[in-house]
């Protein structure tokens, strides 16, 4: 009877566990149906500055002798960074400046010559620094005159002279004692002598011009040169474009040669504003869209502890671009986020320092999907490849 009895119970029981175990599938099945959970495209990227990094490059180039600051460095605007050698603009302006006195103390003899001035006057300056130009010119000046005297007294004792024979023999013409030729002839000799004179005057004075006014125009190009030279030699010592942090330094050695426009070092402004760049690889750019929002945990700090950064997308790159920091150098998407203004003051007022570069590891929220989705995503992908074997 007993066993009789057990056969009857044994096929109720069957039955009810497997009723709950439908009622539990079904309300499995109806929970994961009604029930979404949040989708997040995750993605790594790093900080960086809204103003792009600076490049500090030198537009001569030349021997580094000095490097003042160190990668990391925060600097200020106009603050020196290195030094090159000057040795060669130095030499270039003295030499300049020397061939403008020499240029100007030419212009001043020719004035002293034309005036008949023998005494020399030149700025103190030049009496100072070029006490050999300054006598130079004066035994020129002083040679000269002495020339120019020499010659237009002698010139002036042969008319003289000239004229006196010419008006003996006018006055003996007259009585018939000398013929008209011979008085003609004096008279041409007379003429010739005036015309020596007059020539030698005009062409001293025409040198005298054309000596003058070469003096004043390469006076002018040789200031030109110095303001150029002066210029370089002002570039010899790098100045900061603008307050950051020393990024990177490509010549650290002193004595390095560096070639005109070659860059020394990159600055990263600091201009309060920061932002994230990420990489989102292809299969997930579908799902980003602007002003997404975006979960930010840096990872020199404990999110566990410290939180996250608050965020929103701010822009997508339009195309993939290889990623430089990767062996591999994976093709990805650069998204950029922007930090909440919020969310980063509360940070910020714990004290908590977000440098440019720190790694962030970024959760973009993408909406929301049914789990059914979730569990049949796999089986429908599955089913769509058979069916295109």
């Amino acid at each position: 009877m007993r066993d009789l009895s057990k056969e009857i119970h044994q096929p109720k029981k069957s039955k009810i566990f497997l009723l709950l175990i439908s009622l539990f599938l079904i309300a499995l099945l109806m929970w994961s149906y009604e029930t979404q959970f949040a989708r997040v495209v995750r993605a790594s990227g790093k900080v960086v500055s809204a103003a792009r990094t600076q490049i500090v490059q030198n537009l001569e180039g030349g021997i580094l002798t000095a490097l003042y600051v160190k990668e990391g460095d925060n600097i200020k605007k106009g603050q020196i960074l290195a030094q090159f050698d000057p040795t060669r603009f130095q030499i270039l302006v003295e030499e300049s400046e020397k061939k403008i006195a020499t240029y100007t103390l030419r212009k001043l003899r020719l004035e002293h010559e034309i005036n008949g001035t023998e005494k020399l006057t030149v700025p103190a300056l030049y009496l100072k620094q070029y006490p050999d130009l300054v006598n130079s010119e004066q035994a020129l000046l002083s040679s000269r005159l002495k020339e120019l005297q020499s010659r237009q007294r002698n010139l002036k004792h042969l008319i003289a002279l000239k004229k006196q024979e010419y008006n003996k023999l006018k006055k003996f013409n007259r009585g018939g004692a000398v013929s008209s030729v011979e008085l003609l002839n004096t008279q041409q000799s007379l003429a010739k002598l005036q015309a020596d004179l007059d020539n030698f005057l005009s062409t001293r004075y025409k040198e005298q011009a054309e000596t003058m006014s070469k003096a004043v125009s390469e006076i002018s190009l040789l200031k030109e040169r110095i303001k150029t030279a002066k210029d370089q030699l002002k570039r010899t010592i790098v100045r900061a474009p603008s307050s950051g942090t020393v990024n990177q330094i490509f010549f650290s050695t002193v004595g390095a040669v560096v070639r005109p426009g070659q860059t020394i070092l990159e600055i990263v402004p600091n201009d309060g504003t920061i932002l994230v760049e990420t990489r989102v690889a292809p299969k997930d750019i579908g799902y980003v869209v602007l002003n997404m929002k975006t979960s930010l945990k840096l990872t020199a700090y404990d999110y566990s502890i410290y939180g996250t950064l608050l965020g929103k997308v701010t822009k997508i790159g339009a195309d993939t671009v290889p990623d430089q920091n990767r062996r591999d150098r994976q093709l990805s998407y650069v998204v950029t986020i922007a930090i909440n203004p919020d969310s980063l003051a509360k940070w910020r007022a714990r004290k908590l320092d977000i440098r440019t570069g720190m790694v962030v590891e970024a959760e973009l929220e993408a909406g929301s999907m049914r789990i059914i989705d979730y569990i049949l995503r796999p089986l429908l992908k599955t089913r769509d490849a058979l069916a295109t074997i």
